[in-house]
């Protein structure tokens, strides 16, 4: 997600509250959970590599095209993370932001946005789930996501909003479609530095207290990567687990 998408501010407690589909979308025992996305992987290899050293079962998310993308995704899921595309949609101001190669764009044809959406998913081997890099244009449009989502059940794969505007049509879309959807509660790191992301994983300790689902995001960053090291002891030690997306539903 780029700096001006990062920088949106959100009253994350009027956002609704993720919602998992009733049946078949089951809950197993999720009172105090938290999920964990890390963004943008795959772009270099260093700050991953210090990223699958933590012992918690984290969720990372892929950029389709990038030179480590698939070496990623395989280290990864033998790891047992899990892996997720990050697939890049168009944000309001595309002038300001590089939006990475597999875009889909608002102009686009649905057969093309299948096509794209479909070739990122099959490059990116071992993938469970789908989340929006940057977006903020993108997700605000129900028939886009429409075809978005029917790819996604049609490959029996979940969704996660990012929500990079308050506008955003993704999740409900998803619910809609009968996709397995979840929405993102806090950003990690939308600044930049350790003190912060250490306050947000605070805010999300508190928030999963209560919620039966919480959601949290952050990036492939040392600062985040050194927060998430030293604060996620501190979520057994609460009785709160960290899992992976996809084990928040039982079919």
């Amino acid at each position: 997600m780029s700096a001006v998408e990062n920088n949106l501010k959100y009253d994350n407690q009027r956002l609704p509250n993720n919602q998992p589909f009733s049946d078949p979308q089951r809950l197993n025992n999720l009172k105090h959970k938290v999920i964990i996305i890390i963004d943008d992987v795959g772009l270099d290899m260093a700050h991953f590599t210090e990223l699958m050293n933590l012992p918690q079962k984290l969720t990372v998310s892929i950029l389709p095209g990038e030179k480590y993308s698939g070496i990623c995704s395989e280290i990864a899921y033998q790891k047992g993370f899990d892996v997720m595309l990050h697939q890049p949609m168009q944000p309001r101001d595309i002038a300001e932001n590089h939006l990475g190669s597999g875009g889909i764009f608002v102009s686009m044809k649905p057969k093309t946005v299948e096509k794209i959406l479909i070739e990122n998913l099959c490059n990116i081997p071992h993938v469970k789930g789908v989340n929006n890099h940057m977006g903020s244009y993108a997700t605000t449009k129900t028939e886009l996501m429409n075809v978005v989502m029917k790819v996604l059940k049609e490959k029996k794969m979940y969704f996660v909003d990012s929500i990079t505007t308050g506008s955003s049509k993704a999740y409900a879309t998803a619910l809609d479609a009968g996709v397995h959807a979840l929405k993102r509660d806090i950003f990690i790191d939308t600044n930049d530095g350790y003190e912060y992301a250490v306050k947000q994983l605070q805010n999300l300790k508190k928030l999963a207290r209560r919620k039966t689902i919480s959601v949290a995001i952050g990036h492939c960053k040392p600062a985040t990567i050194k927060a998430l090291k030293n604060i996620l002891p501190e979520f057994e030690k609460d009785g709160i687990e960290v899992i992976r997306a996809s084990e928040v539903f039982v079919e």
